[in-house]
């Protein structure tokens, strides 16, 4: 997969992240949707004062959804 490495974050990319964000994706739907490493937009979420759920909590999620729907 072709990376954004050393490219500059633009407004359409910050948009984008915070869609990600809104949406509670995980942090790594979040990295493959932006084609950027973990680390890039884990920090530029930061920046953003953006927060995206931690794997327990995806996990968590999940089977919630999973019990309820059983």
């Amino acid at each position: 997969m072709a990376r954004n490495s050393n490219k500059f974050w633009t407004e359409q990319d910050d948009e984008k992240l915070r869609a990600l964000a809104d949406r509670k994706v995980s942090l790594m739907k979040a990295t493959a949707a932006m084609r950027r490493s973990q680390f890039a937009v884990k920090k530029r979420a930061s920046e953003l004062g953006l927060i995206f759920p931690s794997p327990t909590q995806e996990r968590n999620r999940l089977r919630a959804a999973m019990a309820a729907s059983a």
